[in-house]
């Protein structure tokens, strides 16, 4: 049986299309959205870990390893979803970091350079940590998580 094309049948059906194409790029976006928070909440852990290191080396001149093994698995995921000005700085605390892995430092060791290296590198990771903070956690898990690290601080 042959089917007549009405205009109320291409007109249900391209409604129908629509709709659909728009809940496919909805949920592109929340996938892609969702996987940009997961990169960013690794790398904040990373860089976190790394401010703790490079404040060993601040306050007592002793080099303890910096690692950037999380940007280099997650960059990619990170440039699409950070700004520019968001990217520059996240990626600059990282060269820091890569120029003072290959600086010459030895675990454990004190050298009279590392104060000032591990100073300026130290600055910076406060800076991308707020900004992959902002861009991993909604509002309210922020504060979560900044109670979380409230409740890790030594009690004084």
């Amino acid at each position: 049986m042959l089917t007549v094309v009405t205009f109320d049948n291409l007109v249900s059906g391209l409604l129908g299309a629509m709709i659909g194409v728009a809940g496919a790029v909805l949920l592109d976006w929340r996938a892609r959205r969702g996987d940009v928070r997961a990169a960013a909440r690794a790398a904040y852990m990373e860089v976190a870990a790394n401010g703790a290191a490079l404040n060993m080396a601040v306050k007592h001149g002793v080099y303890v390893p910096v690692v950037s093994t999380t940007w280099a698995a997650s960059h990619h995921l990170l440039s699409r979803g950070l700004s520019p000005a968001e990217l520059v700085v996240v990626a600059t605390f990282y060269m820091h970091v890569d120029s003072m892995i290959g600086g010459g430092f030895t675990a454990g060791h004190p050298d009279p350079r590392l104060a000032v290296v591990a100073g300026e590198i130290f600055e910076r990771s406060a800076m991308a940590a707020a900004v992959l903070e902002r861009r991993g956690w909604s509002p309210r898990q922020r504060e979560e998580l900044q109670d979380a690290l409230k409740g890790l601080a030594p009690k004084a």
